[in-house]
């Protein structure tokens, strides 16, 4: 039984803590970069934030992606590198979801062999 528990913290608890992480730094990257349009870029800022009749200050998920994978303001390092961090966060997201499910099924497998 030993050996399922560390199977169980290296597998899952290893991912899933990397996956936190990601989550929490990917949101912090997002209240710069927000506030940092906020005060430099209103215009951006409005646009970014703007949903349907609610006007800005809110969250607009699908202009935020276009606004991430695009060229806008692109020739601000500032945003740029936001920009950049927050898609490594992304990509570090993604890399652990799958290491977890991989995890989860050597669990699984690890129970039942």
């Amino acid at each position: 039984m030993r050996n399922v528990s560390i199977i169980v913290a290296v597998f899952i608890g290893v991912p899933l803590s990397i996956l936190a992480a990601s989550g929490m730094y990917s949101i912090i990257v997002g209240f710069k970069l927000y506030s940092y349009l906020l005060n430099n870029k209103y215009e951006r800022w409005v646009w970014l934030t703007s949903f349907r009749s609610f006007g800005p200050g809110g969250v607009n998920p699908v202009r935020s992606i276009k606004y991430f994978f695009g060229d806008y303001d692109n020739d601000d390092e500032t945003v740029q590198t936001i920009k950049l961090h927050s898609i490594l966060a992304l990509k570090i997201s993604i890399i652990s979801f799958i290491l977890l499910c991989i995890g989860i099924v050597v669990v699984f497998l690890a129970f039942f062999d």
